[in-house]
């Protein structure tokens, strides 16, 4: 019978969003329940699924407005020209997912795929869940309040049965990440062990992380690893790095291996149009510094040594970082979405003198325009204050992904700005149901990066293609005269 069901909701999945409504009852507080009730007033499509199963929503279905999934969890391949809200279960992104607004899962979370794209935010809300009711003629969405792991699990292989990451750099070649997720029976304490093992280096880098909920809201997180760790993550996920290091040779980040422990507190605030995170706790590293690879690794583009894989990384301080941390994240929901996040580090031991602190600080915003244009700003600073931090707290700009005209990472130190404004027009008449649509902007970037002081700024103005997994840039920099043209990849989130 339930193969029946999955196979009822399949087919009723490739007719497209049924027609008939539904109304809350017992809508969710705060920004949960705002961004379905505002869904549900405006024009919209409403797609009912079999409980107990999570169809996929296939690739060649194109919805005009936001569309609301109710039901359960729903695998999700399609193309939006607005919002998609899971109302009572997760939100499953799929290779081809194109949503052009933001991606909710209200009693669920919203899991990624790196071959999906989503223009704005992603919002997951799992202490809130919604069941579908039927009440006569009509169909009512009756909201509870509900554990945060949903379903109860005690052992869950994620990704492909288990497989995280696969990932190529400079310094590890071939990378693999692989573990489970275990949740003890009876409680909502998760445990997530991975194991990572990289061709280059050899070495078996293990990973433990436990999530214990208490309170009405709270948690304690105790993280600990060994890690090749980078501090430009920012630039690139690591999907992306992968592929430019693969194909064009050309790797955006630097790296150094460290033992890594942290243990933090946290609780998310939920309010009408938004929901914020308060994060604070301790970290103790171990950091050692990484030699630059020999013999050079493989690349199907060679580049120099300055600009390819075998570019050397900055040496760190051998030697312990013990500090406390703070974080604040603010996630704005409304049209026009607005995400802010502030990291603060302040050591009471490390290498040289300890009495520097460090913030990154992370924003963004989008603004919808004409059509399908929007105008995206966002932003990346570190401040330093109270003298030098140590090496492995600086972090680089330069090459594809920031200041193009410069070399790859060119700009280092403890001080760092950079920020970056597109107006993107989505060439919609070239919508391709596989690869998506080409999008065209006009970019601006602006940045520098120093010890002790930020130095001279670079400005770069030009063009910015994306179609498919490719990315090309043209930048020019006014006050050099020189200008470059970049390949890389833009497929992860």
């Amino acid at each position: 019978m339930a193969a029946l069901f999955a196979a009822v909701a399949s087919v009723a999945a490739a007719a497209g969003a049924q027609a008939t409504d539904v109304s809350v009852e017992g809508a969710a507080p705060g920004v949960a329940g705002d961004l379905l009730r505002r869904a549900l007033s405006h024009p919209h499509s409403t797609w009912f699924l079999v409980p107990g199963t999570a169809p996929i929503v296939p690739r060649d279905t194109n919805f005009p407005n936001t569309l609301v999934v109710v039901g359960g969890s729903a695998r999700f391949q399609a193309s939006v020209k607005g919002d998609v809200i899971v109302a009572g279960g997760d939100l499953m992104l799929g290779p081809g997912a194109r949503i052009e607004g933001r991606a909710i899962a209200i009693g669920g979370r919203v899991m990624h795929s790196p071959w999906a794209w989503v223009r704005d935010s992603s919002y997951s809300f799992p202490r809130h869940g919604y069941e579908l009711r039927d009440r006569g003629p009509r169909h009512v969405l009756q909201y509870s309040r509900q554990s945060e792991v949903a379903g109860r699990f005690w052992f869950e292989l994620p990704g492909f049965y288990g497989l995280r990451e696969l990932s190529y750099d400079r310094v590890q070649a071939a990378g693999v990440q692989y573990g489970p997720d275990w949740v003890l029976a009876g409680t909502e304490i998760q445990l997530t062990t991975i194991v990572g093992w990289h061709s280059q280096l050899g070495a078996i880098d293990p990973s433990v992380h436990l999530r214990v909920p208490f309170g009405a809201a709270w948690a304690l997180d105790l993280d600990g690893r060994r890690e090749t760790h980078t501090n430009e993550a920012w630039i690139a996920s690591t999907l992306d790095n992968t592929v430019t290091s693969l194909f064009v040779g050309s790797d955006l980040r630097n790296y150094y291996r460290a033992w890594r422990g942290e243990g933090a507190i946290s609780r998310p605030i939920e309010f009408l149009k938004g929901q914020m995170l308060f994060r604070a706790g301790a970290l103790y590293e171990r950091a050692s510094s990484l030699a630059t690879p020999v013999p050079e690794l493989f690349s199907v583009v060679r580049q120099t040594t300055q600009l390819g894989l075998r570019r050397p990384n900055p040496a760190v301080l051998a030697g312990d970082i013990q500090s406390g941390t703070a974080e604040i994240r603010l996630d704005y929901a409304a049209r026009i979405p607005v995400t802010l996040g502030v990291r603060a580090e302040y050591p009471w031991q490390a290498p040289g003198p300890a009495t520097w602190g460090q913030a990154v600080i992370d924003g963004s915003l989008l603004v919808p325009t004409w059509g399908t244009q929007y105008w995206r700003a966002g932003g990346h600073a570190v401040v330093t204050v109270g003298g030098p931090a140590p090496p492995q707290r600086w972090h680089a700009l330069g090459g594809a992904g920031t200041l193009t005209t410069r070399d790859v990472l060119d700009k280092i130190g403890d001080q760092l700005l950079y920020g970056e404004q597109l107006y993107t027009f989505p060439i919609d008449r070239w919508d391709d149901p596989l690869w998506g649509t080409p999008k065209l902007s006009l970019r601006h970037v602006f940045g520098s990066a120093g010890v002790g002081t930020y130095g001279k700024i670079t400005n770069e103005v030009g063009l910015r293609f994306d179609f498919a997994v490719l990315r090309t840039d043209f930048m020019y920099d006014p006050a050099s005269g020189r200008s470059v043209f970049t390949f890389a990849a833009a497929i992860g989130p």
